[in-house]
């Protein structure tokens, strides 16, 4: 093995720094450039993301400065024979060991395969459902360790969804929060009080620029959600509460929207959510008078009538209703009696269909008061007219 000159070892050093170079420079510039700010702030919330990827730039620069350079050199005679310019630059080149031509050359071929490396590992390992793929796994790892998804991990994913676009890239993420949900529940120590940040998640996503795809693939996943949790006799608990909860937003942002058959859907899962259990029962009055009652002010006569059909359904089998269990009932009665004709024929025919303890005007009342205690005012005040009006 031959000495290390002088000559020799300035060129090694070259070589080192131009692999911190392109190691660390360019690839930080090119993830600037090429990958979205979304994934930007997932990368950097998550450095094993941005480690890996690097690691795996760093390695392809040094093996192709390693072939060009090191594994395929001129040799001494090459050198010999070699004409020379007469620049400075090529008589440095030359002392060096190295051909001017032959060198820019390898420096354009060099930078040419680190280049396409960079791209080509930005490109595969930076796309949304990469990202998507490794923060699932993450998650699943944490839960089977410890029973719960990491809250962070959650996090990132809600932000791939909400700015996702709409369709298919909101249907992927609601896919994979619905199975890290499914990794909760099928945990051994999962007691009905563990996915309230997945279903907050799968709530705000819905809540951004909300389309038909996507909303109807996350009300079948809450469904999904709350079927298992019937399978393994947690009808009644914390975590069916946060997806009637979140369903109650849902359904008063499509009303809101005028989205009816968005609604509809909403109502027809919370009637799912409701169905055989009673403990449930005032979260879900609650979540059908409000959409109801929203649905009014939007004229959207279907949805409203559909929400207190669900009141009716649920009341009915509890006659006489007493003053706590007809509060939601009594409360959309009012909005539907106010607006005359029609829905105060509705509101009328449905009032003398039920039967109260120890009175109907009791009832209202009682009703009226916990309505302007939890500020729904507008509420307080059609009952107020609804009680001076019927006989």
């Amino acid at each position: 093995m031959s000495c290390l000159d002088e000559s020799w070892a300035q060129v090694y050093f070259q070589v080192a720094i131009l692999i911190l170079l392109f190691g660390v420079g360019i690839p930080s510039l090119i993830l600037q450039t090429i990958v979205p700010e979304d994934l930007r702030r997932i990368i950097y919330r998550n450095w094993g993301l941005y480690r890996w990827g690097f690691i795996l730039i760093i390695g392809f620069i040094f093996i192709a400065i390693t072939f060009v350079w090191i594994i395929h050199p001129c040799s001494s005679k090459q050198i010999g024979s070699l004409t020379t310019t007469g620049l400075i630059i090529d008589q440095w080149f030359t002392k060096l060991g190295l051909n001017l031509d032959q060198s820019i050359a390898g420096v354009f071929i060099t930078i040419a395969i680190v280049m396409t490396g960079i791209v080509w590992v930005l490109y595969w390992f930076y796309r949304g459902d990469a990202i998507l793929n490794i923060l699932k796994r993450k998650c699943i790892a944490q839960i089977k360790r410890k029973g719960v998804p990491d809250e962070r991990i959650i996090k990132d994913i809600q932000y791939l969804g909400e700015r996702g676009g709409t369709g298919r890239d909101k249907i992927r993420v609601l896919r994979v929060l619905e199975s890290l949900a499914e990794n909760v529940q099928s945990h051994e120590y999962y007691d009905g009080n563990k996915l309230g940040n997945i279903v907050e998640a799968i709530e705000f996503i819905l809540r951004k620029e909300p389309d038909y795809l996507s909303f109807n693939s996350g009300l079948k996943r809450l469904k999904d959600i709350v079927e298992r949790l019937k399978s393994l006799n947690f009808a009644s608990s914390a975590d069916t509460g946060s997806v009637l909860r979140a369903l109650r937003r849902l359904g008063e942002i499509a009303c809101t929207l005028e989205e009816v058959n968005l609604a509809l859907g909403v109502l027809d899962t919370i009637k799912f959510v409701c169905e055989g259990s009673d403990e449930e029962y005032k979260d879900a009055g609650l979540a059908f008078f409000q959409i109801g009652a929203i649905a009014l002010q939007k004229k959207s006569y279907l949805v409203a009538v559909k929400g207190l059909t669900q009141l009716e359904t649920m009341t009915w089998p509890k006659q006489p209703l007493d003053a706590q269990s007809s509060v939601a009932y009594l409360g959309l009665i009012a909005h539907f009696w106010v607006r005359n004709g029609s829905a105060r024929k509705k509101a009328l025919s449905s009032l003398n269909g039920i039967e109260f303890k120890p009175s109907r005007l009791q009832c209202l009342y009682i009703a009226k008061e916990i309505h302007y205690e939890a500020a729904r005012f507008d509420t307080a005040d059609v009952l107020t007219k609804l009680i001076a009006g019927l006989p």
